[in-house]
């Protein structure tokens, strides 16, 4: 294969091809995209939120991941630099098979390695769903991902991202152009991932295999874990990001449900998250909560219950078994330490009981908006009892009941119940001395009177006690 002037052309693509160190191990390669310090690589390349930049010259630089895309695995970073050698890039929709093409990366921590290969096709890749691939055979190994894929001519074509049997595949350059003009699609999950095959223990042959986590994301949030592999959704199996891509923009619910394997390849999870757009700023950070740990499995949790001293522990019990759940807050004794709300369909009155007598502090449906969550955080925190209207109507005493659920060593008067009822709305001992029109220091001799009549430690334990009883009705 001879091409004219092909040592200044190399030479003129390996001053515009950077070195990706994302921290940890593993690097790769990546591209400078403008003069003024725009970086061009693949998503699974820049994993976290920073990464560190080496240039031709010997230059390196910290830079900040500005935005990433899964589906079309690329991710763009900037760096303080100007005058940087900048690639040129070329329209990939008029490359044809039978073109040349120059790969040039970093593979084993080889600086600026050239490959030369040809086209072979651009469009899609049996298997791997609808999206288009520049497929070319030159000769890509570990470190070439995220670098350019050229022309004759030295115009990027292409982003190298991996290996297909004995194809290699880049992203079409005009993906990239896309990418940077922000069409993506308005869920977003928060995760780097990429097609394997699944060992044939496995129900299907190929998965999608989670190599990074956007901190606070959606897929963190709902206890996604690097190494995890996607197999799904409720509506479609996963053969490749296009899959995944297709039903983060069909899920107007806003929560997805998905399959997945971890360690076991033999047995399937299950996990419901609630996806939001990138943009959005949920109602959790914009309150001031913090979310310090999250788990797919409830008894890998268990230590963290132990070790921190949290403010509240939201459980997702739509999957998990009743029985089983309600075996784990006995035995720990969680929900008597840490408010504790429940995500639960349809909780029948006799559940709610039960999860009330635990120790839980609220009950809610399994797809709580961001404010309504925020607000049962805050009500929780402050030691109330939170149900959503479903689950709470039905906490009434059954007709033809004589005695309560729990002996009372005295009934309350009925000034007692009014000021009990008035706990549950969530006043203080103020506000209740303002409602009822009397003075305070006898509102808090009300409470003190109700907590021990009921035999309760706190107010939440005697809403808790009062609603089981039906001394409160809501």
């Amino acid at each position: 294969m001879s091409i004219r002037g092909l040592g200044e052309i190399a030479e003129r693509v390996r001053r515009s091809t950077v070195l990706v160190q994302p921290g940890g191990r593993g690097s790769g390669s990546g591209v400078v995209w403008s003069d003024d310090g725009l970086i061009i690589t693949n998503a699974h390349v820049a994993r976290g939120p920073r990464a560190k930049i080496s240039l031709w010259d010997g230059r390196e630089f910290q830079a900040e991941v500005t935005a990433r895309d899964s589906r079309r695995d690329l991710a763009a970073l900037r760096i303080s630099a100007i005058d940087l050698p900048a690639a040129t890039s070329r329209d990939s929709s008029e490359v044809r098979a039978g073109e040349i093409a120059l790969a040039v990366g970093n593979p084993f921590g080889f600086l600026g390695a050239l490959t030369t290969g040809i086209v072979h096709a651009v469009g899609p890749l049996r298997g791997l769903g609808s999206r288009n691939w520049v497929q070319s055979d030159v000769r890509l190994a570990p470190g070439n991902s995220g670098g350019p894929l050229t022309d004759a001519q030295g115009r990027v074509i292409g982003i190298n991202s991996m290996v297909a049997g004995r194809l290699a595949l880049a992203i079409p350059s005009n993906d990239v152009r896309r990418f940077l003009q922000g069409q993506t699609g308005k869920n977003w999950l928060g995760v780097t991932l990429t097609p394997v095959r699944l060992p044939s223990a496995s129900r299907q042959e190929i998965g999608l295999l989670v190599l990074g986590i956007e901190p606070s994301g959606p897929a963190s949030l709902a206890s996604l874990l690097p190494g995890d592999i996607l197999l799904g959704s409720e509506k479609r199996t996963f053969r490749s990001p296009d899959d995944l891509a297709d039903t983060l923009e069909e899920n107007s619910a806003r929560l997805l449900r998905l399959a997945f394997l971890r360690g076991d390849y033999t047995r399937v999870r299950k996990v419901s998250v609630q996806l939001r757009a990138r943009s959005e700023q949920g109602g959790l950070h914009a309150r001031g909560f913090e979310v310090v740990g999250s788990f797919a499995v409830l008894e890998d949790a268990a230590d963290v219950f132990a070790e921190k001293d949290l403010d509240a522990t939201l459980i997702d019990a739509g999957d998990a078994s009743l029985e089983g759940l309600f075996e784990f807050l006995q035995e720990t004794g969680v929900a008597r330490g840490t408010p504790v709300i429940l995500l639960l369909p349809g909780a029948s009155p006799d559940v709610v009981s039960q999860a009330l007598r635990l120790g839980v502090r609220g009950i809610l449906p399994p797809s709580p908006g961001p404010e309504q969550l925020a607000a049962a955080l805050e009500a929780v925190v402050r030691e109330l009892v939170v149900l959503d209207s479903e689950a709470g109507s039905p906490i009434r005493p059954a007709a033809g009941r004589t005695a309560p659920a729990d002996e009372l060593t005295e009934p309350l008067t009925p000034r007692e119940r009014e000021v009990l009822g008035l706990l549950a709305s969530g006043l203080g001992n103020k506000e209740i001395a303002a409602k009822l029109k009397i003075s305070e220091h006898t509102a808090k001799f009300h409470v003190a009177s109700i907590l021990g009549k009921l035999g309760a430690a706190s107010r939440a334990e005697a809403v808790s006690i009062g609603m089981r009883n039906g001394l409160i009705l809501l």
